[in-house]
């Protein structure tokens, strides 16, 4: 089943033409390197389908919940942020995810309310984290 289906992709700048005819289909489960020289349309074809850039011509069909990031080979950072809390930054549900857990972890420490009604929440929050690529995203990020 493919997630991912660019056809017949073209892109131009000015005289000079990137991509001509170029088509790309990705399966399920597929990893996939691009390799060529430099100034080939490498990145043009990566910003395409993530969506930064539109072709001159072709089309390009996601599977339902497909998405496609780019990460620039210089990428430009905020002032004062650290890199890690950029790569944190993109993981915003996780991010949420995770503070909603830990949140609740600090309620069940202080707590002598309805303390099972905040195990229930606290199990909740742990498998939202956990569908959401879980404790390894904050090892990832590192």
């Amino acid at each position: 089943m493919s997630i991912l289906d660019a056809t017949r992709l073209s892109k131009a700048y000015a005289d000079r033409t990137i991509l001509a005819d170029a088509s790309l289909t990705l399966e399920a489960g597929e990893r996939v390197g691009l390799v060529g020289r430099n100034g080939s349309g490498k990145s043009t074809l990566g910003r395409i389908l993530a969506g930064i850039e539109t072709p001159d011509s072709g089309e390009i069909a996601r599977g339902r919940g497909t998405s496609v990031d780019y990460l620039a080979q210089e990428p430009s950072l905020p002032e004062n942020e650290s890199v890690r809390s950029v790569v944190l930054a993109s993981l915003a549900d996780w991010t949420r995810a995770r503070e909603r857990y830990d949140a609740l972890t600090g309620a069940l420490a202080e707590t002598t309310g309805d303390v099972d009604a905040l195990i229930r929440e606290q199990a909740e929050a742990g498998e939202t984290l956990e569908r959401l690529g879980g404790w390894e995203r904050m090892h990832e990020a590192d």
